[in-house]
């Protein structure tokens, strides 16, 4: 168990927003705030540090549950970890690797998979000498199911902080024919899926689950230039 000091999570988390930083803007809107997460609006751009609602897939005797939305923060705390600072580190992390990392070897063991709904995902393209955000969704207006894995920091009180990291894949050919990049330069995409299939893929090995969700075809993708007026991120 941990204690946890007022706004040392917002003081561990990145503030700052930029052109390059992770963002998204959610499809499920408000939740209320508490103690532990901030609230939400699907009317703001949100990033590292804040809150997201999120599925989570309970596994319980061969039989897939999918919960309710949730609030979570965006950054995996590990559950053994002594204070939430690590999360900055594990923001995204891509299907081939995730098994390497220590963060998330528990997380993985009991398929701890999760996923959130957005609207778009902020990315970046070079041009002129530097990089430019640039605004993508779906060709056909729809959100998009962003793949995760979730794990629960508990407090000394008892309270369980629940947080995530959202997996990524290599590079989409539509994206990658425009030279699109996440947040941070990253030459990677969100792994965006079908909820039901993976419901249906916790059936697989996890390893075969991670395969499947680095395979994936991402559905028709529109490209756009995004505003600097668009660039607000927190919820006060």
């Amino acid at each position: 168990m941990h204690s946890l000091k007022s706004n040392s999570i917002d003081a561990a988390l990145p503030t700052a927003a930029s052109a390059t930083a992770l963002r998204l803007m959610p499809f499920e809107c408000v939740v209320p705030r508490t103690s532990e997460v901030k609230s939400i609006s699907n009317f703001h751009l949100t990033g590292p540090g804040d809150t997201f609602l999120i599925h989570r897939l309970e596994v319980n005797h061969n039989q897939q549950k999918v919960a309710p939305s949730e609030a979570a923060l965006f950054g995996l705390i590990p559950s053994w970890a002594c204070d939430p600072r690590s999360a900055t580190q594990n923001c995204v992390v891509h299907v081939s690797s995730i098994s390497n990392k220590p963060a998330f070897r528990s997380a993985l063991q009991q398929a701890q998979f999760c996923w959130l709904s957005v609207t778009y995902f902020l990315g970046s393209v070079w041009k002129n000498g530097r990089q430019h955000p640039v605004r993508i969704q779906r060709a056909d207006s729809k959100p998009l199911h962003l793949a995760g894995i979730w794990s629960e920091w508990v407090l000394d009180n008892g309270t369980p902080v629940l947080s995530f990291c959202l997996l990524t894949r290599n590079m989409d050919t539509q994206l990658h024919a425009q030279g699109v990049r996440l947040g941070q330069g990253l030459p990677h995409c969100y792994a965006a899926f079908n909820p039901f299939d993976l419901v249906e893929g916790l059936h697989q090995p996890v390893e075969q689950l991670l395969l499947k969700l680095g395979e994936i075809k991402l559905p028709a993708l529109h490209v756009t230039p995004h505003l600097i007026t668009d660039q607000s991120r927190y919820v006060t």
